[in-house]
């Protein structure tokens, strides 16, 4: 009887690890130790980052800049394009900037100040299947 039982548990452990193992969100440092800066014309530094990443649904973006030199601005696809900020679902003007990944789909971000976007500081997010 002691043998079924410590099975059982042992088993359901291993059951409850499993269950788990996938679903820890994640902090992603945006573009790593160079941060949200603008990358002066290389317009797909941010995107190759990302390209390197997992983004799951719960991970967090951290937009690592210095308050009053960069903003996070999410936008659509057309606003990504035209790196035109107005119609931002979200704006943050506050370094760094935690941004939580709620949804699946693609995401887009851009700063919005100056010709920043235009340089090379916009970036896309591609969600992977949950």
């Amino acid at each position: 009887m002691n043998q079924k039982l410590n099975l059982l548990i042992i088993m359901a452990v291993v059951a409850a690890s499993m269950e788990f193992r996938g679903t820890a969100a994640v902090d992603h440092i945006v573009g790593d130790s160079f941060g949200w800066n603008n990358p002066n014309g290389d317009n797909v530094f941010y995107d190759i980052w990302s390209l390197n990443q997992r983004f799951h649904i719960g991970d967090v973006l951290v937009f690592n800049f210095a308050t009053g030199a960069h903003t996070v601005a999410e936008v659509h696809l057309g606003e990504h394009q035209a790196c035109d900020s107005h119609n931002a679902s979200q704006l943050i003007t506050i370094g760094p900037a935690f941004v939580p990944l709620l949804t699946g789909g693609d995401h887009f971000f851009i700063c919005s100040l100056a010709d920043h976007c235009q340089k090379g500081q916009s970036m896309t997010i591609r969600m992977e299947e949950q």
